[in-house]
Parts: C-alpha cells; structure tokens; sequence
C-alpha cells in the first residue's frame, strides 16, 4: 500500500533509494541478535615452550622425576593433560598450575629418551611434542674414568713426542726413524701431528718424504710417500696414512726436506709415528733414530710420545739422551 498524508488523497511518493536504505535497516536490525554488538570472547590459551627441569628438550636429566612446566600463549588455563609417550598420562587435571608439575608414570631409565605433550583448557588444544633424555641414574652404571693428565698423580711431566733441533733455515734436512726389528710386510705408515704452543700440526714437515728398508742407512729404499716436490698441507691434528701395499723392510725413516716455521726458527716434530702390519701397530715398542733431538729444549719435555716406547739414539750418539713412549717415558 502506498502511504499518503492525513486527509489527502495525494498518496506519498517516496524515492527509490531511500526506500532501499530504511529496509536494509530493518532486515539487519532483525537478523543480528544483540550479542553480537558485545566484545569477542577471548582466545583460547595454548600450551608453548614445555621445559622439563627448567630446560628445553634437555639432555643429561638425572632425577627420577623430574617436574614439568610450559606457558600459556592467551587467557588463562583452568585444566590441562600431560601425556609421555607410553609413560604416563595424567587425566584431566582441573587446575591452573603449569610450573613444576612433577612426573608421576613408569620408572625411567638411563639415558632413556621422552616425548611428551601437554593440553591445557579451555579449548582442549595440543600442544607441538616436546622431548628430554635421561642420564646416568646409579653410580654403577658408570663405565668412564674422569680424565687427567698422568703427571697431575705422579707428579711427573708426560714428553710430547718427536722434536728435532731447531733449526736456522727452512731446507736443513732432518729424519727419524724406527727399526721394526725384523724385516716384514707393511700395509700402512701413519704419521700424527702433534699439538703445542696452541698451535695445531706443530712442526709437521712441509716438505718430506717416507722411505722403508733393510739397510740402517737408507743406501738403498723403498720410495713410500714422496712430498717433496711441493708444499704439503697442514693436517692440523689429522693423522696422514700412507699406503704401504706390502712393501717389505725393517726400517721406517721420515725424513724432513722443508721445515715448519715457529717463530724465528725452523722445526720438525711428530706426536706419533705408526707402522700397520698385520692388523697393529708394530711401531709401538720399538727403537727409534734420530738425525738430532731438542730433549732439552723447552724444560726436557720432548722425550716421548711417537707411538714407540724405546731409547731413540742421535745417529752420533751410542748412549740414549732421550725416549719415546706410548704414554708414558
């Protein structure tokens, strides 16, 4: 019906667009309940950043039981359920505590790693999994020593190893080697950097080369390694192996072409030197040669260690000055 105005017949013509906005008005005014002019309800809280003893996905835990703990990301948590995997499952705990909640299923084990997750409510939501690995629980499961240095018991100083002279340029030659005792196949020659002076591969050669042979004297060789033609990289505190293929001698000799520098001198030192064959190393024990030795350089603490544990002799010398040992002189 078109209105019209009081005691007119003239009816009330109204504009099209006016009409449409008066019943938009009307039809959202009937479809939104009035709660929809209130606030949003808040969000529901999460459970993040789950620490077991304080710490993230630790390792090392040496309690029996240890506490759990994580936060909230919003709101405020009125129940959670922790779940270890296969452990534990506590229930619906009606609560807002999520500092120290202490682990309450199956003994654990040493060194037995757990993953665990938690949910907290309102919402009921997961959290991502979060893990923690046991220790060492009884003093007889234990199966290390504790490290130190031999000389901290004995009160004596434990050598390094092979150092020669120093020396004034970086081309003086200098050797050592190791008489095996017997002729025999070698599969291998290992040579082990040593470290000092906080340097890693001190005195290794930067030029050298590995002979084997029957003769003391080197007069005649078997070539192993030969290094001399160009700089050999520092290993640092790698060992360099070199195959032997069943080459057969009874003295091993590194010799040195082009030393290392320290400082304003020239040296060449090893920790170790190791000959394989037959599966060990048939180095160890036996006596070693030297072209010189700086045993009484640096406090006479270069008396050991090159994987060998006897006298080693200056080729001029027919009393022993110094030694080299496994461990120990």
């Amino acid at each position: 019906m078109i209105p019209s105005f009081p005691h007119s017949d003239i009816p009330l013509v109204l504009p099209a667009t006016t009409m449409l906005t008066t019943l938009t008005s009307l039809l959202f005014a009937v479809a939104l309940p009035a709660s929809a002019a209130e606030s949003p309800s808040p969000e529901a809280p999460v459970a993040t950043d789950l620490r077991c003893e304080y710490r993230t996905n630790p390792l090392g835990i040496d309690v029996p039981k240890p506490r759990l703990s994580w936060r909230l990301t919003a709101g405020r948590q009125t129940a959670y359920q922790v779940v270890v995997d296969g452990l534990w499952d506590s229930g619906k705990v009606e609560s807002d505590q999520s500092l120290s909640i202490e682990y309450a299923g199956k003994a654990l084990r040493s060194s037995q790693c757990v993953a665990w997750k938690v949910r907290v409510w309102p919402g009921g939501q997961w959290s991502e999994p979060a893990t923690w690995t046991m220790g060492v629980l009884a003093p007889e499961e234990w199966q290390a020593e504790w490290i130190g240095a031999p000389e901290a018991v004995t009160g004596e100083r434990t050598p390094r190893g092979y150092h020669a002279a120093e020396a004034t340029r970086e081309d003086e030659v200098k050797w050592v080697q190791v008489d095996l005792g017997r002729s025999q196949p070698l599969a291998a020659i290992r040579l082990v950097p040593m470290r000092h002076a906080d340097r890693d591969g001190f005195g290794f050669p930067v030029r050298f080369k590995v002979e084997i042979s029957d003769d003391p004297q080197f007069r005649k060789a078997v070539l192993i390694a030969d290094q001399t033609a160009a700089d050999y990289p520092n290993p640092g505190l790698k060992p360099v192996a070199f195959d032997a293929n069943g080459a057969v001698g009874r003295y091993v000799r590194v010799t040195a072409t082009k030393l290392g520098k320290f400082t304003t001198k020239y040296c060449f030192a090893l920790s170790q030197l190791e000959v394989v064959a037959d599966g060990r190393n048939v180095a160890k024990g036996a006596p070693v040669t030297a072209l010189d030795g700086a045993e009484d350089w640096g406090g006479g603490r270069w008396r050991s260690p090159m994987a060998l544990s006897a006298p080693v002799r200056r080729r001029s010398e027919t009393t022993p000055r110094w030694c080299c040992g496994a461990s120990s002189p």
